[in-house]
């Protein structure tokens, strides 16, 4: 179609969605440490210093994960050479 022009690029709406995107994606990881601390801590113990820094600005209860050691059974001593696999146990 000749002579229509397109509408200009409203560069205000771009800056406001990059930035929910932003909000958003860094949203996932806080509301995975709110409402599964234990999980997180179970899969990533390093994290136990910046949760519990977090919950204390969030006012949330602090996170560690309990010393059970005594559910850790050994099912065998056997430490064989890997029949496949030189230099593997």
């Amino acid at each position: 179609m000749a002579g229509v022009e397109p509408p200009p690029r409203q560069l205000g709406r771009a800056v406001a969605g990059v930035v929910a995107i932003l909000v958003l994606a860094l949203a996932l990881p806080l509301q995975y440490a709110w409402f599964v601390p234990a999980d997180l801590l179970s899969r990533y113990p390093q994290a136990s210093d910046a949760v519990n820094h977090l919950c204390g600005i969030a006012g949330c209860r602090g996170w560690s994960l309990p010393d059970r050691r005594e559910l850790i059974r050994m099912a065998s001593r056997g430490v064989r050479v890997h029949p496949k696999y030189g230099g593997a146990l």
